[in-house]
């Protein structure tokens, strides 16, 4: 599984935090670093299990805990409509 930064959704980093702005919602979301890890790691099409492999290594945490963690962030950014799961097709 994939997702990937939505079109209109425009984003930068800035002091290791992501600052992401939704234009048509006039919303603004920031992300500590470990979300912003994941943030960038999705926008460069990494797949779900590439990314909860690459958190293990770089922070040391059990492949549960960087699934929980992982899931979490992609539902609530899914949820506010940031991001979205790619199809097979790649859509």
């Amino acid at each position: 599984m994939r997702y990937r930064v939505k079109e209109n959704i425009l984003w930068k980093i800035v002091d290791l935090e992501a600052v992401i702005v939704d234009p048509g919602r006039e919303e603004y979301y920031f992300l500590n670093p470990t979300g912003t890890d994941i943030w960038e790691m999705m926008s460069m099409g990494r797949s779900f299990d590439e990314i909860r492999g690459e958190l293990c290594g770089r922070y040391e945490v059990s492949p549960g805990e960087a699934e929980k963690d992982l899931r979490d962030l992609t539902s609530e950014l899914k949820e506010r409509g940031l991001i979205e799961e790619e199809t097979s097709d790649g859509k």
